[in-house]
């Protein structure tokens, strides 16, 4: 069979020429594939099926970023193949024991939908004006993504031996003070929802129905070890208050009362009216009011310990190849704003304010680390989106935005004994209410929970927010028209000209409409900034790499005598400026160099 032939084939009979002509058919196909085989030449990128394949997805994610990128789902939009995939899917055993034929077919599919799709696909990247940054971004960031995932980042057995045995003693001295204010016996697990549910609420978990056997079970056995543990839960567990009244936050599937963050809040605020109210009484109830104080302590040691877990279960063990390098996987498909997302592991998830953990990365001898960080990136791109000139002369003067924000949002003074805890709240309501347009309701309850001392109600946070957007009309207007677009077109551009269509109800869309200008656009800014320092590092055959991409920030492994190098390039890239709204627009960054990343100076 020809490549012609194979790729007008009915697929949807089992007519198919030999295994070993169809073999051949597939690699013909491939070769005279009409994707842009030279442009990929051009890039250094190496030409397999499997680079095509995964290229395929990447364009197809600047086509319609909020929709699946995998071959089914492209071929669905774009082909004439039916669905192929099941061969593998409903397979019985291993792979290697499935026939050679179905193999080589199941291989000539996938093929020939890649044959059928691309040229389509980009036909209507280019009609939406989307190919060129496919091209410029897209593609080029193959080569430094790749290039960071093969080089990982070095790390410390001896300091993460040392930061596991303080973060574990650290969750043992929580646990003690938990079970001492709750009387809990220690075979208690925190990490139970329904553990938590049964000391709090009062709920009885299904799992004590096993104890109905417990008489049964020999002396001595797991089994019977492990009723014994439960039984104590069941039998030693003291409810400090009856909360009857209490009808808080619920969980979405199984509708139990929650014990995760919203519950906890919900559960506080109650707990805080429930004060109140009994501080008005003529006789006030000590046993109770003492009990809801005891509670509180409780909740407020939970809600440490709850990032504790996490750090242990996360953050302590590391997969590691034969150097002590961590390889994270890094997708540029992985988000519709184009960020970079991490998985396996997830190392854009390393707590920033934890450098006793961030220790645990380090630079080889000889080496250092050089980290770049976009100073306040979103919040400066925000403000030249929304042409908000009191934003733009904050930044240009060389101002503290928070402290803008403050005093604008609550009509206060750094003296004002409220500041600090004022100035945590207009940061939270800042980032989710304004940069990523989050609902009133959402944001305040984070306030409450992050800043529960400021005692902020729903309607001083409402205030709060009427106060800060009356000195920001600019923002105003512009949110006014992107919720006027969106919710007419269902399509947006940030600076960079990506597209994003959005589906889903419009309270949601409106979200993302107000987040896509500015998220997208300042993943553009960095990703630009990465591609350009690879291609310098290349040209001046530098032994700089690339390790990490945090967010706004890119890590670098660099040898000492190429620092001073490497600095200069790096500022020069990454402060290249940009067009916005017609105006040319540098964002600074801050450098950092240190031997771990918990030591950069």
């Amino acid at each position: 069979k020809t490549a012609y032939e194979i790729k007008e084939c009915d697929w949807s009979s089992d007519v198919c020429s030999s295994d070993l002509e169809l073999f051949k058919a597939s690699e013909l196909i491939l070769q005279n594939a009409v994707f842009d085989i030279d442009f990929i030449r051009d890039a250094n990128i190496p030409v397999s099926w499997s680079s095509i394949k995964h290229d395929t997805m990447i364009l197809h994610s600047y086509l319609s970023p909020e929709l699946p990128h995998n071959l089914c789902f492209i071929t669905s939009l774009y082909g004439t193949t039916p669905f192929w995939k099941n061969t593998l899917q409903d397979r019985k055993g291993s792979i290697l024991d499935m026939r050679e034929r179905e193999l080589y077919t199941y291989n000539a599919r996938d093929t020939v939908t890649l044959h059928q799709i691309l040229k389509p696909m980009i036909q209507e990247a280019k009609e939406l004006d989307v190919y060129s940054i496919y091209q410029k971004e897209g593609m080029q960031m193959l080569k430094p993504v790749r290039q960071m995932e093969q080089v990982g980042i070095l790390l410390s057995q001896t300091q993460l031996k040392k930061w596991k045995k303080s973060l574990l003693k650290e969750k043992q001295e929580l646990d003690e003070a938990l079970k001492e204010i709750s009387n809990l016996p220690d075979e208690f697990n925190f990490n139970s929802d329904d553990d938590l549910r049964y000391f709090l609420f009062g709920i009885i978990p299904a799992k004590f129905d096993k104890l109905k056997d417990f008489d049964k079970k020999k002396p001595g056995t797991q089994v019977y070890n492990d009723l014994t543990a439960l039984k104590k839960v069941r039998d030693q567990v003291e409810h400090l208050i009856q909360l009857r009244t209490y009808h808080g936050v619920r969980t979405k599937k199984s509708k139990k009362l929650s014990v995760g963050k919203e519950g906890l809040l919900s559960l506080q605020i109650f707990l805080n009216n429930r004060l109140e109210t009994l501080s008005k009484l003529v006789h006030p109830k000590l046993d109770e009011t003492e009990a809801i104080k005891r509670l509180q302590k409780f909740i407020a040691l939970l809600q440490l310990r709850s990032p504790i877990e996490k750090l242990v279960s996360t953050f302590t063990d590391f997969p590691v190849d034969k150097s002590n390098r961590v390889h994270s996987h890094y997708s540029i498909i992985g988000t519709v704003t184009k960020r970079l997302s991490s998985s396996k592991p997830n190392l854009q998830q390393l707590p920033k304010k934890r450098l006793d953990m961030r220790k645990i990365f380090i630079a080889p001898k000889g080496s250092v680390l050089l980290s770049a960080d976009y100073s306040n990136l979103e919040v400066r791109v925000l403000a030249y989106m929304t042409k908000d000139q009191v934003l733009i002369d904050a930044f240009n003067q060389g101002k503290n935005i928070h402290d803008i924000n403050t005093r604008m949002a609550f009509n206060i003074e750094p003296d004002d004994p409220l500041w600090e805890l004022a100035r945590r709240a207009a940061k939270i309501f800042f980032f989710g209410g304004i940069s990523f347009g989050g609902g009133d309701r959402t944001i305040h309850q984070k306030v409450v929970l992050e800043v529960p001392e400021l005692n902020l109600t729903f309607s001083a946070y409402q205030k709060m927010r009427s106060n800060w957007l009356q000195k920001h009309p600019a923002y105003s207007e512009w949110k006014s028209q992107i919720e006027q677009t969106v919710l007419k077109t269902r399509m947006l551009r940030d600076a960079f000209k990506r597209i994003r269509i959005f589906y889903g109800h419009p309270k949601d869309i409106i979200k993302a409409g107000l987040n896509l200008p500015i998220q997208g656009t300042a993943s553009g800014i960095i990703n630009s900034a990465m591609i350009e320092i690879d291609k310098q590092i290349d040209e001046k055959t530098l032994n700089s790499q690339l390790i990490m991409q945090i967010h706004d920030q890119l890590v670098y492994e660099v040898p000492l005598e190429e620092l001073k190098i490497m600095k200069k390039l790096v500022k020069e890239k990454m402060e290249k400026p940009i067009i916005i709204n017609g105006q040319s627009v540098s964002f600074p960054i801050d450098i950092e160099v240190g031997v771990n990343l918990g030591e950069l100076k």
